[in-house]
């Protein structure tokens, strides 16, 4: 492999078929269960609503057995929450309130503007539908209806969704735990002063944010120096946790170790991808832990860590392989690819009703601005020419995150 130039999609399988899904599982309350991810479908057991609800404030009746322009006398009050077992006769009404269950033999509510008010009476102003104003049961969910599948990320609004059916707590993937480090003796924390020929370390802050997006755990080993008996210790440590990614020092250069540091301790493959940006990216276990070495420059990393590494952890976790399909988008920009497909980080527009999109003018591997700028990549294949008004292919780096 280490001589073979693959494609980003033979990478990718390369690398997914080489792990074994960890998927341990866990029940997790409610109240912390946002963005965490579904071991299981979840099922509803009940309908919603378990019976006919009003949706207006007005009047339950029987819509067939109710004239209009003639005094109904309204013979019950039923507020939400409350439980009427008291039929309605021919010709009544029950006063109901938004929510409230129908008292039987009623089928429809009449808003309260539409009637006019006569002592204990009601008079219809207009005609009646079955129906009308009725929240039917089991109109939003029937039992044993599957409401979200194995794999789903729970969003909020997946967590309300499970709360209607009367679950306080749901089957997750326990989160994998991620050990990060980052190599360079040229880096420098955030906060401290930057002395010349030094620079700030954004990797470790910015592959953190991306790993805690997606819902894994992250376990920080900082920064580790360019010296080979110190990444062989911390990576010895990192061995502990379910997966170990590092950028940096993973090229043939003299200061660069953890190649040599990962093949002590394992072993470690050199991938050579034709990609840009994205060179180099390797792979292998230390101690039985798999690990991902990606490239030092944060932009590099940045695409390497969508493209290979987040598939990886997906195996890693138990959830089915994102199949991304890109948009289709009217090119804003100029381009000529490389004989390696490049991956540019671009913005979309509306223009006119169409989705343009354009790219940031600074495309080289270290300018992590076109990142913070862009929404998504375009994708260009090896030496393709592209011109304003072309049709390219977008990938949103929200679709990563499913």
């Amino acid at each position: 492999m280490n001589n073979t130039l693959l494609t980003v999609e033979q990478a990718q399988e390369a690398l997914v078929s080489q792990l074994t899904p960890i998927a341990q599982t866990e029940l997790c309350s409610l109240h912390v269960a946002t963005w965490r991810i579904l071991s299981q479908s979840v099922m509803s057991t009940i309908n919603v609503p378990q019976n006919n609800l009003s949706m207006m404030d007005g009047y339950a009746v029987n819509a067939q057995s109710t004239p209009i322009n003639q005094p109904i006398k309204v013979t019950q009050r039923v507020a939400a929450g409350e439980v009427s077992n008291t039929p309605l006769t021919d010709g009544e009404a029950a006063r109901i309130f938004t929510g409230a269950m129908l008292p039987p033999n009623s089928d429809s509510v009449i808003m309260q503007e539409n009637v006019d008010i006569v002592d204990d009476c009601i008079v219809l102003k207009d005609a009646i539908q079955i129906g009308q104003h009725v929240r039917q049961a089991s109109s939003d969910i029937h039992a044993g209806q599957i409401l979200l599948n194995q794999g789903a990320r729970l969003s909020p609004a997946a967590i309300g969704l499970c709360a209607s059916i009367g679950l306080d707590q749901l089957p997750v993937y326990r989160p994998l735990t991620i050990a990060l480090m980052v190599t360079g003796s040229e880096l420098v924390e955030p906060g401290n002063p930057l002395a010349p020929g030094k620079t700030y370390n954004a990797n470790l802050y910015l592959l953190e944010s991306l790993l805690r997006a997606h819902g894994f755990t992250v376990v920080s080993l900082g920064i580790v120096a360019d010296n080979l008996n110190e990444t062989v210790a911390r990576l010895t440590d990192a061995a502990a946790f379910d997966a170990i990614i590092t950028t940096g020092g993973v090229s043939v250069g003299e200061e660069d170790h953890v190649r040599n540091a990962v093949s002590q301790l394992g072993s470690v493959d050199g991938w050579r991808v034709r990609m840009k940006p994205g060179k180099p990216f390797a792979f292998g276990h230390v101690l039985n832990t798999p690990y991902f070495g990606l490239p030092g420059n944060p932009v590099s990393a940045f695409a390497t860590f969508h493209l290979f590494v987040l598939p990886a952890l997906r195996k890693l976790q138990g959830l089915p392989h994102i199949t991304l399909e890109p948009e289709q988008v009217i090119a804003d920009f100029s381009f000529h690819a490389t004989d390696r497909r490049e991956y540019l980080r671009a913005r979309t527009f509306k223009q006119l009703g169409k989705t343009m999109a354009q790219i940031h003018p600074n495309q080289v591997s270290s300018a992590l601005i076109s990142t913070a700028w862009a929404n998504g990549f375009i994708q260009i294949q090896e030496g393709e020419k592209i011109s304003p008004g072309d049709i390219v292919p977008f990938i949103p780096f929200n679709d990563f995150r499913q």
